[in-house]
């Protein structure tokens, strides 16, 4: 039998008996001062079991707590339940303060009850363990943890161990945040897996393991990752904060016209909210949402979805100045729902970041659409999919593209999605291929001749022969469209293309 083995054996056993018989104990290992100072003032805990926790051998620390409930004639549960240090530390407690793996892994084991208990400062052994760095010890308590309580595993549970709070109302996901060590990230991740939404749970100051990281700047990385956490509805996001107070002369550039009249003009989204979007990155953003919430007095769900007196919302925002993380994230990971709302002038932010003509952007918006509204995908002519919604000109996302003279990788990503786009007629009745064709944009033309061009109720109006009349050099445009029908009833398409 190896000693693993052996020390999980005699755990389950002592765990189990009665009084067991007493031997005398052997030796004394050198003991740190921390360690000393923490026997010395050990109202019950005994001095022998705190340095053979401090020594990080398990069988000694298994010998050491059978020889102990012998001499004072008592069952084994009873110590490691019943004594504490001054501190209320408990044996588990102490095993996570000092790095000890093993002993912690024996002992959450085979003493679940233990992960749950706290000290005199309320911390769990998973606070102590994330406070310290310790990453393995924190993958070892989770685990077990989630082995042995699983009837608290429930959605929302406050009594789960990762929302446990301590006495200055922290998480363990906060201590960690905090931790001065170079696992930072790695411990976040892995509390952040078990809850995402911890991330905007406040401390008695007011502040999430969210606020912390981007306060604290301490690595980007961490705020990255807890900005994924779902974003809505959720009370606990409110609470007072200590901000840095602004620069002084912190006004507006005088390239900002559009800005500032948006933020004179505001109704609901406030200036400060409107700047950070602008002028900051994601983590100003981020700090101005939260602080906006407090000082509101409202949920940061109900912030995300006011709107200035434009009709833009934070994300049309977004999108017209060209934040593109501050875009990803609420599309991607805070309210999709944006996505499909309009302004006062009917646009989408899709007409927004294709008439700035922003591939990346655009890219992204699409995925994000598509992945969380599948359901209006299913239907090939719904008229609400996004790349078919119109603003107030009649004008597609396409339209506003070929108008912005977009490069041809952007229109192409509108175009794959919907190819009968090309054909679809604004107020003026002009379709994108019609404005492609008198804005001479040939590129972008040549890539919407591509689609099906014949026996379409939208094609009425101003068609592309009548752009390609009105055009300068329209000579190669007419003789491309006087061609023959092929056989599959679509023009006939060159193989230069349109000049």
């Amino acid at each position: 039998m190896d000693i693993d083995t052996l020390c999980n054996q005699m755990m389950e056993d002592m765990m189990k008996s009665a009084v067991l018989n007493q031997r005398n104990l052997t030796g004394r290992a050198e003991d740190s001062i921390q360690m000393q100072e923490e026997i010395q003032a050990s109202k019950a805990l005994a001095a022998e079991l705190c340095e053979a926790i401090r020594s990080g051998s398990k069988f000694d620390f298994v010998k050491t707590l059978k020889e102990s409930a012998a001499t004072n004639k008592k069952r084994v549960s009873s110590i490691v339940f019943g004594q504490v240090s001054s501190e209320g530390n408990t044996v588990l407690h102490m095993a996570a303060n000092h790095g000890k793996e093993e002993i912690l892994e024996l002992l959450a084991t085979h003493v679940p009850q233990l992960m749950t208990m706290r000290n005199n400062k309320g911390d769990t052994a998973l606070h102590i363990v994330a406070r310290n760095g310790y990453i393995f010890s924190i993958s070892i308590l989770v685990n077990c943890y989630k082995k042995h309580f699983e009837n608290k595993l429930k959605k929302e549970n406050e009594e789960a161990l990762w929302r446990m709070r301590n006495e200055d109302g922290n998480t363990a996901l906060h201590e960690a945040v905090m931790a001065n060590s170079s696992t930072v990230e790695a411990m976040v991740g892995l509390l952040f897996e078990e809850d995402k939404n911890v991330a905007y749970f406040q401390n008695k100051e007011g502040k999430s393991p969210l606020y912390l990281a981007i306060n604290q700047n301490r690595n980007d990385e961490v705020a990255r990752l807890l900005l994924q956490a779902p974003f809505l509805n959720k009370e606990n996001r409110q609470g007072s904060f200590q901000l840095p107070a602004p620069a002084e002369n912190s006004g507006l550039p005088n390239d900002s016209i559009k800005l500032s009249e948006e933020i004179q003009k505001s109704k609901v989204l406030t200036p400060a909210l409107c700047e950070a979007i602008h002028f900051g990155s994601i983590f100003d953003f981020i700090k101005a949402l939260e602080e906006t919430a407090v000082t509101d007095k409202k949920y940061i769900s109900s912030i995300v979805g006011q709107v200035s007196s434009a009709g833009n919302t934070v994300l049309h925002i977004a999108a017209n100045h060209r934040k593109v993380e501050i875009l990803e994230l609420l599309a991607t990971h805070v309210v999709p729902q944006l996505i499909t709302m309009r302004n006062n002038k009917g646009d989408t932010v899709l007409h927004v970041v294709a008439r700035n003509g922003e591939k990346s952007s655009l890219s992204m918006i699409l995925n994000s659409y598509k992945k969380h509204f599948e359901n209006k995908l299913n239907n090939k002519n719904n008229e609400e999919a996004l790349w078919r919604m119109r603003n107030e000109h009649g004008n597609t996302a396409l339209h506003e593209a070929v108008m912005a003279n977009s490069s041809v990788e952007v229109a192409g990503l509108l175009f794959e999605e919907d190819k009968d786009g090309a054909h679809f007629l604004n107020k003026e009745s002009k379709s994108p291929l019609y404005l492609a064709i008198q804005n001479r944009n040939n590129g972008i033309a040549q890539l919407l001749l591509q689609a099906p061009f014949l026996i379409r109720e939208k094609h009425q109006g101003s068609s592309p022969l009548h752009a390609a009349i009105l055009a300068e050099n329209s000579g190669p445009r007419i003789k491309h469209f006087s061609q023959p029908s092929s056989a599959s009833g679509r023009a006939a398409i060159p193989n230069k293309g349109v000049n």
